[in-house]
């Protein structure tokens, strides 16, 4: 799926329904110039995660999990093709549960999809997705309180309004965390809602121009 729809955040919480850590991997720490390196590290992590139980998550895993090139002209070709079949053995191997995240599904070798159980496509969220994200994070108890002002309605003209991921919707809980601690306070008024709305969302781009029209309707009392 595309960046920034959950995949990471699915993974940190399939790890703990199972009570077992995820390690994610750096691709960028694997990879290494040098004939011979990426699998020696790539010997040392599986080696860890058995020996600690660990699940392992390969983020962005098409440069790591990509085609093989078919000619071969090259040595530095053929090391990368030895290492992919290295870790289509460590793959065939490992005890434990690996997930392994692509924006680009194409470019993952048919070798790699052939022994993954699983394929999960994950989208944008629609209006009653965002909707649901919005009251998580917003409605948790023992967190920010909000206005009454405030309602599971006024969310799901929100969610319908402003068409964002959920990742979005969690840096700008965030963005109000921090406002609430800056003020030495918990709650946030309906009017301060809409401000940050209006220069989170409109002023940064994230919404149409229109949009701050109806979050002043909505949030305003």
């Amino acid at each position: 799926g595309p960046s920034r729809t959950g995949k990471t955040m699915a993974a940190a919480l399939l790890g703990q329904a199972a009570s077992k850590p995820v390690y994610r991997i750096d691709i960028s720490n694997i990879i290494d110039k040098y004939v011979g390196e990426t699998s020696k590290k790539l010997r040392r992590i599986f080696e860890i995660a058995e020996a600690q139980d660990w699940i392992l998550f390969f983020d962005e895993g098409d440069a790591l999990f990509g085609k093989r090139t078919s000619d071969g002209n090259s040595s530095n070709e053929r090391y990368a093709n030895q290492e992919v079949s290295y870790l289509l053995y460590k793959l065939e191997e490992y005890p434990g549960t690996i997930f392994l995240a692509t924006n680009h599904s194409s470019a993952i070798d048919q070798a790699f999809q052939r022994r993954f159980h699983s394929w999960i496509t994950f989208s944008s969220p629609d209006k009653y997705t965002r909707a649901r994200l919005w009251q998580h994070f917003f409605e948790k108890p023992g967190y920010l309180k909000l206005d009454p002002a405030i309602s599971q309605a006024q969310f799901r003209e929100l969610a319908e309004a402003a068409n964002v991921n959920a990742a979005w919707i969690e840096q700008f809980y965030a963005y109000c965390v921090l406002q609430a601690t800056a003020k030495q306070e918990l709650s946030i008024s309906a009017e301060e809602m809409r401000q940050y709305l209006h220069w989170y969302g409109c002023e940064r781009g994230y919404f149409e121009y229109n949009t701050a029209h109806l979050f002043q309707r909505v949030y305003h009392y």
